[in-house]
């Protein structure tokens, strides 16, 4: 490590010199900086821990969790979230973070809203609006404290939205080059900030609740500037993330506002991640992720917001396969860990009914006669191709054990307790005999195919899928 601050020195001493003699300038001072930061990354790569794979961070709440009112599932809630927004910049006025705090609240809780906002022109109006089970709350916010925007906000800014619209992370340090490019484009951000007079806001404002938050909880941050240009976030609390592909791979979008909790991850594979044509606020509590060498565009004025457990990162995502049939399990969520799982690019389907038994999977073509291995719980534990329904095979019923099912003469061997030996098979009528099919898993007697005289009337175990 010492070896690696010499070089540094060194370098410093050197840029000393060289500044003795010559004239600085404001570019000559970026090229020695980025000079530097080249060097001290190169000399400390080898001492930095390798990344590896996180757990999704789960909120600091209890796991309850809700039903809106589509029947779908949402939450469990943080007790607190503060959050930062990543939208493209120069466009103002611009909402950049903010703090809830409580989030998971009840009636008689006072809860407490701030938010911070970019502006080149002063701001005239900002609200809050909590939309919950049986309304609407409208929060005025005032102004806490204003200032001239710094530096610091661009050096401890964790992602950074590029001028063609990427999501960059500001703490990946596996580029080198990329780094200096962040470093650059930082400056010329500050630049254009000074140059343009931006400046940083801050509002807050509380409210006594009244209302449960069961079926609906919304969160929407308003504020407008006086030049009439106004800015929006929604933060969709029971509206969880869907539309995204569950399995496969490919580029997506995101189709409303929605969340992503604080258990779940959410993303794709081989593709980029962005906005359809809406102008949509994905909140981030968990994770929403990509491949390497794939981007999250910010795209058609969507935003992500992501809370103090929410990370947005690239790698691979997977589902769980444990029967190895390479379809995910139903109703399990996407997951960044290996183990017990398929990569979500080599899945066949996301809604494998058993996963604990290779035999149950989607478009099964096959009938089985003993019930699913594992999966105990099961309420149909004979659905083996996972279409909600146990069909059985053998459903014909009103067959006749007995004449005329053989026609004497022929030389065939016919069950002595079905008619005469030695007989021929002729038409008659086949099916289970007593009136009804057995269940599933299930014996009983049964009258086979009239032309096969090895069959006749036998026990048969019912077979389904």
């Amino acid at each position: 490590m010492l070896r690696c601050y010499l070089r540094v020195a060194q370098l410093q001493r050197h840029s000393l010199n060289f500044m003795s003699k010559n004239l600085i300038t404001r570019k000559n001072i970026l090229i020695i900086l980025a000079i530097l930061i080249i060097a001290g990354i190169g000399a400390l790569v080898n001492y930095w821990p390798q990344s590896t794979e996180a757990p999704v961070s789960a909120p600091t709440a209890s796991d309850e969790t809700y039903t809106n009112e589509k029947g779908e599932k949402w939450g469990p809630l943080s007790e607190e979230v503060d959050f930062t927004v990543a939208s493209k910049d120069g466009e103002y006025p611009s909402i950049v973070s903010g703090l809830i705090s409580p989030l998971k609240v009840v009636p008689g809780d006072v809860q407490k809203m701030e938010i911070t906002i970019n502006s080149d022109a002063p701001i005239v109006e900002a609200l809050a609006e909590i939309e919950t089970d049986n309304g609407i709350e409208t929060v005025p916010l005032q102004l806490i404290e204003s200032s001239v925007l710094t530096e610091d906000f661009f050096n401890n800014r964790k992602y950074i939205v590029s001028e063609d619209g990427k999501l960059l992370i500001n703490s990946d340090q596996s580029d080198i080059k990329e780094l200096v490019n962040k470093f650059f484009r930082k400056v010329k951000a500050l630049r254009k900030a000074e140059a343009q007079g931006i400046i940083q806001y801050t509002y807050g404002g509380e409210w006594t609740v009244h209302d449960t938050h069961v079926t609906t909880y919304h969160t929407t941050f308003v504020v407008r500037d006086e030049l009439g240009r106004s800015d929006q976030i929604v933060m969709a609390w029971s509206d969880p993330c869907s539309g995204i592909r569950g399995y496969g791979s490919g580029a997506d979008s995101f189709t409303a506002n929605c969340t992503v909790a604080g258990n779940a991850v959410e993303g794709t594979e081989l593709g980029n991640l962005g906005f359809d044509a809406g102008n949509w606020t994905v909140t981030v509590e968990g994770r929403v992720r990509v491949n390497s060498g794939y981007s999250f565009k910010i795209e058609n004025g969507g935003k992500y917001i992501i809370t103090g457990s929410g990370l947005m990162d690239f790698g691979l995502i997977y589902l769980s396969d444990g029967d190895s049939d390479s379809y995910g399990a139903n109703n399990v969520a996407k997951r960044t860990y290996s183990s017990g799982g398929i990569r979500m690019k080599d899945a066949l389907g996301d809604n494998d009914c058993c996963d604990e038994d290779a035999r149950a999977k989607p478009g099964q073509t096959s009938y089985y006669t003993s019930r699913y291995t594992g999966c105990s719980l099961a309420s149909k534990p004979y659905d083996f191709n996972c279409d909600s329904s146990e069909t059985k095979r053998f459903t014909n019923t009103g067959g006749v054990c007995g004449f005329p099912l053989y026609d004497c003469g022929s030389g065939c061997s016919a069950p002595s307790s079905c008619g005469p030996p030695a007989c021929d098979c002729m038409e008659a009528s086949t099916g289970w005999v007593g009136g009804s099919a057995p269940a599933c898993g299930s014996s009983a007697t049964y009258i086979g195919t009239p032309l096969d005289c090895t069959i006749g009337c036998t026990s048969r175990t019912q077979s389904c899928r």
